[in-house]
């Protein structure tokens, strides 16, 4: 019962934020409180409305903001039996990680031979 009375308050926060976000004008700050609000959604049984905010936020965000959007709805995808779209998002979440990777290595990536 706990859990459950966390997504609620989780939900019922992050669907106002979002509203707040969008009446100020601040689009892309609704875009990114979508992410969290999309799981949110899919644990209440909402998957189309999950995967249409994410579909919304990876098309409104850029760089890793957009890949992080493009993974969950492409976890989602996946959870709906969804296997092309699935595949499609993950093609397009690593193009977008690839193209937003740092442009010095850290130290702990290996280095290619």
């Amino acid at each position: 019962m706990r859990k459950l009375a966390q997504h609620k308050g989780a939900f019922s926060a992050l669907s106002r934020a979002r509203g707040l976000f969008l009446e100020a004008g601040e689009a892309g700050d609704a875009h990114r409180v979508s992410v969290p609000l999309a799981f949110e959604h899919l644990v209440r049984g909402s998957v189309d409305e999950a995967i249409a905010g994410l579909e919304a936020a990876a098309g409104a965000l850029h760089g890793l903001e957009a890949a992080t959007a493009e993974v969950q709805l492409a976890l989602v995808l996946h959870r709906a039996g969804r296997d092309e779209d699935t595949m499609a998002a993950w093609d397009r979440a690593l193009c977008a990680f690839r193209a937003g990777r740092p442009r010095t290595r850290p130290r702990y990536w290996p280095t290619e031979p």
